[in-house]
């Protein structure tokens, strides 16, 4: 049997239940974890595949050479200033806010204006063990082009390991914003994860790329907040 078709049979035996439950799942990792490929009917390719494109938000993966990663890209346009999306993701402390699955978020340490390390836990339903990760965020800006690009990294050694918390052994993000105008950027986000355990292909490859697009959404609306405008930071110019 096909492994598509396996797919198909599979999700029409599921109870309602049990498929909101792996929807729930998937979703979480998806948001900052990325996700896994374990298959070994994956193709190894360097294309960006087309996931999803709804709401000028455009979703793509790609499998990695010589690993089991599987890497995505979300590419859309946002409004607002390049200090207001600073400002929202330099909030981590509320990123259950705006990151689907997210259970909780905190500051470890501020090193300056453009650097900072921070925790963040990814809460699963039963019988999956939740996921955490700290992470090192570090801003900069292209004093010629006004790009601004954003680099956040897993990093070990910062919060003890908990009972019953799978830790997140790699992950790294990269933001690439170009200003479009004074109120309005272009958004790349790359993304790629090794989130730990071993999690089966299929669930993630059933509802791929739904939990990007919920969370950048989410992100469109929230950087409106006044609480996010009328930021300064030294390293950046609008």
């Amino acid at each position: 049997m096909g492994f598509r078709l396996y797919l198909k049979r599979l999700s029409m035996v599921l109870t309602n239940s049990a498929t909101e439950a792996i929807k729930h799942y998937v979703f979480s990792l998806l948001i900052i974890y990325g996700f896994t490929l374990e298959t070994a009917q994956a193709q190894q390719t360097s294309n960006w595949r087309l996931e999803k494109d709804k709401h000028g938000i455009q979703v793509y993966s790609r499998n990695l050479s010589d690993t089991k990663l599987k890497e995505l890209k979300v590419v859309f346009e946002l409004s607002g200033q390049l200090s207001d999306l600073l400002a929202v993701l330099s909030d981590a402390d509320h990123l259950p806010d705006w990151v689907y699955g997210t259970r909780k978020s905190y500051v470890i340490r501020r090193v300056s204006p453009s650097e900072f390390y921070y925790h963040t836990e990814m809460n699963l339903p039963w019988p999956a063990s939740n996921r955490d990760v700290s992470i090192r965020f570090h801003a900069q800006q292209d004093p010629q082009t006004k790009v601004l690009t954003i680099r956040s990294e897993s990093v070990g050694n910062q919060v003890p390991l908990q009972d019953g918390i799978v830790r997140v052994p790699y992950s790294l993000a990269h933001w690439t914003v170009k200003p479009l105008s004074n109120e309005q950027m272009h958004v790349e986000y790359i993304f790629r994860v090794d989130p730990g355990g071993k999690l089966p292909a299929w669930l993630v490859n059933l509802v791929a790329s739904t939990g990007p697009m919920q969370t950048f959404q989410k992100l469109r609306e929230l950087i409106k907040n006044p609480k996010y405008q009328n930021k300064k930071y030294p390293f950046l110019e609008s």
